[in-house]
């Protein structure tokens, strides 16, 4: 990431900015980057060899079948996440898309660094139903929900009372009246990303079919709504955030945890408690921070 940021600004210096150098610098880093990772692949597995005589078919395509509906699942969250700036854009002004997508790297943020996380926690979930130890991957599903949550509710609160002085340093004080923007944007990313372990259980058990389905679903849903608040209740780039907010929460907040507790046949309701937990620490500390915010106003960064 800081070659491609490297790379970017000295082409945008050199030659001047055009749009096609980020497509140039991030398509080399790419290349860069899948032959350092073959080079570690082969350093810690050297006695992995491929073949074509070596493939299991039957598990081939039982792997493709998965694929599919992981694929179809992509394009949901596609829909959800690739989409909005171009609303904006379309249907509104490029000025407002680039308000709008200026405001959305801390919601990238936000959900980079769960993702990370979630990452992290993937692999012993995959291990754990491997080894059927179901006890231990239910645990460790909840538990890690239940963090994830209480861990979101830190940055999320500060983000969200914050936000005024936040742009006012970050972007400068022409950006401060779009404060509203970013709360409807990272407000509903404690719950959205924090029940984000259960992804990886659905993929451990190989249920992604409804998953996927309603993922997609959820997307269409989501574009057509936003479109609509724009083009008839002339919502503006608020209207997009909140579309997207409000779909977005009511599949993870209801569908994934009742789903994840079927697969795991657990009681429906065994995974909303976890990050209900959560959602009240976030409320507590929005409370604590806005008695705060009255005595203190960041102006700076070292202040903020």
């Amino acid at each position: 990431m800081v070659v491609r940021l490297a790379g970017i600004v000295f082409l945008f210096v050199s030659l001047g900015p055009r749009l096609r150098y980020v497509g140039y610098v991030d398509l080399s880093v790419t290349v860069i980057l899948c032959g350092v990772q073959v080079n570690i692949g082969k350093q810690l597995s050297p006695i992995l060899k491929l073949a074509i005589h070596y493939y299991d078919w039957h598990k081939v395509r039982e792997l493709m079948g998965m694929g599919w509906w992981l694929f179809v699942n992509q394009v949901g969250v596609l829909l959800f996440v690739r989409t909005d700036v171009w609303i904006c854009n379309r249907f509104i002004s490029p000025e407002a898309a680039g308000d709008y997508a200026a405001i959305l790297q801390w919601s990238n943020l936000i959900r980079e660094a769960g993702g990370l996380i979630g990452v992290a926690i993937a692999p012993m979930i995959v291990i754990y139903y491997a080894r059927s130890e179901m006890e231990n991957l239910i645990r460790l599903s909840k538990l890690s929900v239940r963090l994830f949550t209480f861990v979101l509710a830190i940055p999320i609160s500060l983000l969200c009372v914050f936000s005024p002085s936040i742009l006012n340093v970050w972007l400068g004080s022409s950006f401060v009246g779009l404060w509203p923007l970013m709360v409807i944007m990272v407000c509903h990313l404690g719950i959205n990303v924090g029940v984000s372990p259960l992804f990886s259980a659905k993929t451990a058990l190989n249920k992604v079919r409804w998953p996927g389905f309603v993922t997609l679903l959820a997307g269409v849903i989501n574009l057509f709504l936003a479109i609509y608040f724009v083009k008839y209740l002339n919502w503006g780039i608020y209207g997009v955030a909140f579309a997207g907010a409000l779909v977005l929460t009511l599949k993870n907040a209801l569908f994934m945890p009742i789903y994840g507790a079927i697969i795991l046949r657990q009681h429906w309701h065994a995974f909303l408690k976890s990050y209900l937990a959560g959602s009240i620490f976030l409320v507590g500390l929005i409370a604590l921070e806005l008695v705060i915010s009255c005595y203190i106003r960041p102006v700076s960064l070292i202040h903020l």
